[in-house]
């Protein structure tokens, strides 16, 4: 016996993008290798379902065109197409893209696009890597060319030059702009029949990418070590880094102006000499060179990071400021901390509504108090003095002062000797003109009483002051705070504070143990702490306490951070199989990992398809592709069986570390199925299915929770995992059928099985309209379903009568429940209710009031048995629930539009 496993694959890139914002649509195409640093991939099965996955692609020797060869223009090496599909079911439409390399690096790379048949799409934006995009440029009407005809369509073409796009101020983007890709799209205002697509990175990057720190990054460590993803190409690395963009712009190798400082380096890291500067700004370029024979160049972009200021400001919304009185309404003492009156160079206005005034006649000595979030480290405070147009005759402002700080508002502690406030000039464009030496004082509260003003009278007031702390403590924690999913083998790390000689790490998982330090506490030496594993599914508590015996205080504090491990470690999500050829040292094919029966006469197990795609991709779980487990203990073998060593799979051999205790995995049925025993080997010891055996045979999802301790095996040393069907002791033939499994995980707690699942039988009906279809289908559970044809009447705008009602008598435990419905469809909609539901959310449908009903509308259509949740077209589309007492209910299921098709039905409280 021979299988063909055949490497055949159809691969599709492209994101659908609303005018605006970028989400997920359907893009489909063909191409057998194209784009480097695609963030979406789509495959195509034969069956025609699409399934996205991350992916990285590379340009490759031809591209083909979904259809008939004969159909597509002459095919080169750096051609790709996209199919785009109009959410409002436009027909389909082609968009070709050639990239037009120039070989002597004298000129840019340039693109053509043509779009079959449309003319609509009509401007090309630029989308950067942060993902903000650029100005659109805009297509003039006599651009558009015919340049050929495709499929009985001509297309419409178009040349331009990446100097031709703009940034986001609208200027001209250089030739090395680096661009995450391009959106294609119809101008607002157009009746373009294609959605924007977003072209992903159509330019081989041949130079240095992706650098670390961020372009433009501010606030960067002045211990930073500078790293980038290398060009296509680069064999070695040239680095520049300097503080004058120019010299980085212009050095070269053979005129380096000081600046260049790696050359022909191998890593794609560069560590600066020394600490950086307090608040500098730096250039840094990588030119990419190419192994021999040729050693060419290619001229890195410019980037640039600002390093850490000395000191950092308390935002004004962590300050909370008061007087001890105020003038009038608008000139309270929060006019001090808001940024009232200041423009973008921190210059104030005169407007006295932008200060603070103190009343006249008001208590004396008058006083200005500030209560930050947290206690600082306080290094300066800025001063803009009382400034309305009058300032110079009346002198409101403040000239001499006392501070005082606290952190507890209780005791404080003056500042050394009476503070002078310059006096501000009375007009606009006033910077502020005193700086208040705060020499690190520890505090919470600044209090400033005004011993007297400018203009010897018993009314004072501020514009503006601002805040300056040294950064002591600890901070951006890794994970970040409130994080999830956070793999158990944890290492904590954090920003260090400036004086830290040491760090207190402090974890848990009671929050209150952390805050009153009596977790077990950890000192290191640097900023991070290896948390060895933790248990899955906990949150965890963590604060860093910077410590430094020589300094006042010896300790700084750290706040409370929090983060919650996963939930479940992966042994296998079927997500890393491909279908790449064997001689690829990247192939990873499913039935390499999974060992079947294929060509043994006593296993009668088949692992994947024959044909690529070999994983299932429209029968998943959860993420892109699932397991398809062909079973046959009809002949000659009694056992049909798929091996794995866990040394290829993900969750490693000890099983029970992190807490665990529960195997889970989700099987899914087929109702073709013949119902055999099914089981899970760990180790050679197995554990059959104890469930409902006729969950084989249904087309829906089922988990299975397998207790580990009960196995009886060394769980610290797993090295083998299988799933099979049959009985080796059975002298009967025994079942056959496909079954898919997916999400193989490891828990600490055993995950909540679903909840009540009742499952009703369409053609079962209790009480079935005369006008009702009946139709058999073996990929139909139980091979038959019911519903209509076109053309069988029309019930759109009222309920129909009996005779287009299908009743389903059921009981229930009681509860909220919502239906589901395994349908196919030409048209799209039914109406559903459940009699006795003694609420309805979100309602029912309001032309027929009273009546229970709920218009089910624009179901997703396709001749392809699916599941759909019950909604509410009358109510946004959402989902319908209907809360049951305990006992015998109704289903009823009428037929609104023609072309409706219903299989099977689950009513259930589980509902998420």
């Amino acid at each position: 016996m021979f299988r063909i496993r055949k490497h055949l694959i159809l691969v599709v890139l492209g994101i659908i993008a609303s005018t605006g914002s970028l989400c997920l649509g359907k893009v489909v195409g063909v191409a057998d290798v194209v784009v480097d640093g695609v963030v979406l991939v789509s495959a195509r099965t034969p069956d025609g379902y699409e399934v996205v996955a991350g992916v990285n692609l590379h340009l490759g020797t031809s591209t083909s065109r979904l259809g008939d060869a004969g159909d597509y223009p002459p095919q080169n090496a750096d051609d790709f197409d996209f199919m785009t599909r109009a959410a409002n079911d436009y027909p389909l439409t082609w968009v070709f893209g050639r990239i037009w390399r120039d070989t002597n690096g004298d000129q840019p790379d340039f693109f053509i696009f043509e779009a079959a048949g449309s003319r609509e799409v009509t401007y090309f934006r630029a989308l950067f890597p942060d993902g903000s995009m650029g100005e659109p440029l805009v297509v003039p009407t006599d651009a558009w060319l015919d340049t050929g005809v495709v499929a009985g369509q001509m297309i419409a073409g178009l040349a331009f030059s990446i100097t031709d796009l703009k940034d986001t101020s609208g200027n001209d983007l250089p030739i090395n702009a680096e661009i995450q890709g391009l959106v294609v799209g119809p101008l607002s205002g157009t009746s373009g029949n294609v959605d924007p697509v977003v072209i992903a990175a159509v330019m081989i990057n041949e130079i240095a990418r992706g650098p670390t720190p961020a372009n433009g990054q501010t606030d960067v460590p002045r211990d930073v070590i500078l790293g980038w993803t290398p060009g296509e190409f680069a064999d070695k690395h040239d680095v520049y880094f300097e503080t004058v963009f120019d010299d980085v712009n212009k050095a070269s190798r053979t005129n380096p102006l000081g600046v260049l400082v790696r050359q022909n380096q191998d890593a794609n890291s560069y560590d600066p000499a020394g600490l950086l500067d307090f608040g500098q700004t730096y250039y840094w370029r990588v030119d990419e060179v190419k192994a021999a024979p040729d050693y060419t160049i290619f001229k890195g972009n410019i980037w640039s990071f600002t390093v850490e200021p000395f000191a950092y400001t308390i935002a004004g919304e962590n300050i909370i400021a008061t007087a001890s009185s105020v003038q009038q309404e608008g000139m309270g003492p929060e006019n001090t901390i808001n940024g009232s009156g200041l423009d973008a160079s921190d210059l104030h206005s005169t407007d006295q509504t932008d200060m603070w005034l103190s009343r006249q006649g008001g208590p004396q000595p008058a006083w200005i108090q500030y209560e930050f979030d947290k206690v600082y480290n306080l290094h300066q405070m800025w001063v803009w003095n009382h400034n309305t147009g009058l300032e110079g005759l009346f002198g409101l402002g403040i000239k001499e002062a006392t501070i005082e700080y606290s952190t507890d508002g209780t005791d404080w502690t003056v500042l050394n000797g009476v503070i002078e406030f310059a006096q501000a000039p009375g007009a606009t464009d006033y910077a502020h003109n005193t700086e208040v030496d705060l020499a690190g004082a520890v505090a919470k509260y600044v209090k400033v009483t005004v011993n007297n003003n400018w203009g010897g009278h018993q009314q004072h007031g501020l514009s503006e002051v601002r805040f300056f702390y040294l950064s002591v403590q600890a901070r951006e924690p890794k994970p970040a705070l409130g994080a999830t999913d956070v793999y158990p083998d944890v290492v904590l790390s954090w920003r260090a504070g400036r004086e830290a000689d040491t760090h207190d790490v402090y974890l848990s998982n009671s929050e209150q143990e952390v805050i009153d330090a009596n977790a077990s506490v950890a000192t290191v030496s640097e900023p991070s702490y290896d948390a060895g594993t933790l248990d899955l599914g906990r949150a965890y508590y963590w604060r860093v306490d910077e410590v430094n015996g020589a300094e006042t205080p010896a300790t700084w504090q750290g706040e409370v951070w929090n983060f919650a491990t996963a939930e479940y470690l992966v042994v296998d999500d079927f997500e890393s199989y491909n279908d790449l050829d064997p001689t690829d040292p990247e192939s990873n094919r499913i039935f390499n990992t999974w060992i079947d029966g294929y060509d043994s006469p006593t296993n009668g197990s088949v692992v994947g398809y024959s044909m690529s795609p070999f994983a299932e991709q429209t029968f998943v779980h959860d993420g892109h592709q699932a397991i398809p487990f062909s079973y046959d203990n009809t002949g000659t073998a009694s056992v049909s069986e798929a091996v794995a060593s866990i040394a290829n799979l993900q969750s490693g051999g000890d099983w029970t570390r992190a807490g665990i205790t529960t195997l889970t995995l989700y099987f899914h049925g087929n109702t073709d199925n013949t119902v055999d025993q099914m089981y899970v080997k760990v180790n050679g010891v197995k554990v059959v299915y104890g469930g409902d055996a006729v969950a084989l045979a249904r087309p829906l999802w089922t988990q299975w929770n397998i207790d580990l301790n009960s196995l009886g095996v060394n769980l610290q040393n797993v090295t083998q995992l299988a799933i099979g069907f049959g009985d080796p002791a059975r002298t009967t033939p025994g079942g056959k059928g496909l079954v898919f499994f997916d999400d193989i995980r490891l828990y600490r707690l055993a995950p909540e099985l679903p909840g009540e699942m009742i499952w009703l039988e369409a053609e079962a009906a209790d009480t079935l309209g005369t006008s009702w279809r009946l139709y058999d289908d073996p990929a139909a559970s139980g091979r038959k379903y019911i519903g209509s044809e076109n053309e069988d009447g029309n019930h759109s705008s009222n309920p129909p009568g009996a005779d287009w009602i299908a009743s389903h008598n059921f009981t229930a435990a009681g509860g909220v429940y919502k239906v589901m419905l395994r349908v196919k469809t030409d048209s799209d909609s039914f109406w559903v209710r459940i009699t006795g539901a003694t609420n309805l959310t979100p309602g029912e449908d309001p032309g027929n009031a009273g009546t229970g009903w709920v218009r089910f509308n624009g179901m997703p259509t396709g001749r392809v048995w699916h599941w759909v949740d019950v909604f509410s077209s009358d109510h946004n589309d959402t989902v319908a629930n209907w809360t049951l007492p305990a006992g015998p209910h109704t289903l009823e299921i009428a037929k609104r539009e023609d072309g409706v098709w219903l299989d099977a039905i689950l009513i259930t409280d589980k509902l998420d």
